[in-house]
């Protein structure tokens, strides 16, 4: 049974995000994103303003609060999930609830009305954007979620797709060399704080691969499906593994959540060592692929590991 008090209010200013429009639907994403822009514009003297305690991962600014509270309104048939594609959900809302009477919530419930009236419900993307570009703890996260790995992901879908060849992506759709030069405005941004070590080391190696695959791109012109591909999937691990490192930072997650930075700790570990190995087996690969003279490649063994990993717990403690 969910608390009363927090829950209430919580599910109370969750339904009327959907009163917006009528027959409003959501992706649950965009629920904590305006949630979250709420929490940032309520004055401190508003008891709500702590009630909704954030942390930012994967997808930006996360609750498990709203989470909790979304599935309980799930579960009592008052907001209701509606498929589209890929095991894409929205949710919208089936009935309303009765609002708590209190002052905090009036004033909470007037703010939350003002954000949802300057956000375009049918292109709420941008307005997560916009969560990234402002809010973001740390400049990387912009730079590279939204201006290197979106452009990425726009140029395989187009490759796979075939409507696209890989040298009109790169007349056309996106300059390679912006793409490059995106990669090292985020090397610079990256946190210098300890706990961010083995990742910026393992970042900058993949960085590196990466410009080779864009050299031999240029040089040779090769429509290959490696250059798009390889390149995307080494990001979105990079992307994963940064996320789990963020919300350590005291920037990265509201103090609700410091009892669980054991957990979040030992579980950026075991990623950081994947990622490391992700990214050595990604170097060997474009150093395959551009056919250059280097060294065999040789897979980590279990002591190189096992010190990986002390070295890691190091920059955690």
């Amino acid at each position: 049974m969910l608390q009363i008090g927090t829950d209430r209010v919580l599910q109370g200013l969750i339904t009327q995000i959907f009163l917006r429009k009528k027959d409003n639907q959501l992706p649950k994403y965009a629920i904590h994103k305006i949630l979250f822009k709420l929490q940032l514009e309520l004055p401190n003297d508003n008891s709500v303003k702590k009630r909704i305690p954030f942390y930012w991962y994967n997808h930006g600014p996360f609750s498990e609060v709203i989470e909790n509270n979304i599935t309980w309104l799930k579960e009592n048939d008052i907001l209701k999930e509606y498929p589209i594609q890929e095991e894409k959900t929205l949710l919208g809302l089936e009935k309303e609830i009765k609002l708590p009477e209190t002052t905090d919530f009036k004033e909470a419930n007037e703010i939350l009305n003002s954000i949802s009236y300057h956000v375009d419900f049918y292109h709420i993307s941008s307005f997560v954007d916009e969560i990234y570009r402002k809010y973001a703890p740390c400049a990387f996260m912009p730079l590279f979620k939204l201006d290197f790995l979106k452009a990425m992901e726009e140029y395989v879908k187009r490759v796979s797709s075939g409507q696209q060849t890989l040298n009109l992506f790169i007349d056309d759709y996106s300059n390679l060399d912006k793409l490059e030069s995106i990669l090292y405005d985020c090397e610079s941004e990256l946190p210098l704080v300890s706990t961010f070590k083995p990742f910026n080391d393992s970042f900058s190696s993949f960085v590196t691969s990466t410009g080779r695959v864009f050299d031999y791109i240029r040089e040779e012109g090769e429509d290959t499906l490696f250059s798009g591909k390889e390149v995307l999937s080494i990001a979105e691990v990079t992307w994963l593994t940064f996320a789990k490192g963020i919300r350590i930072l005291d920037i990265g997650h509201d103090k609700y959540y410091n009892n669980k930075l054991d957990v979040w700790k030992n579980q950026y570990k075991q990623s950081l060592i994947s990622y490391y190995n992700d990214v050595d087996n990604f170097n060997s690969k474009a150093l395959a692929e551009i056919k250059q003279d280097r060294l065999p490649f040789c897979t980590p063994t279990e002591r190189s590991k096992n010190i990986l990993s002390s070295v890691v717990e190091g920059y955690l403690n």
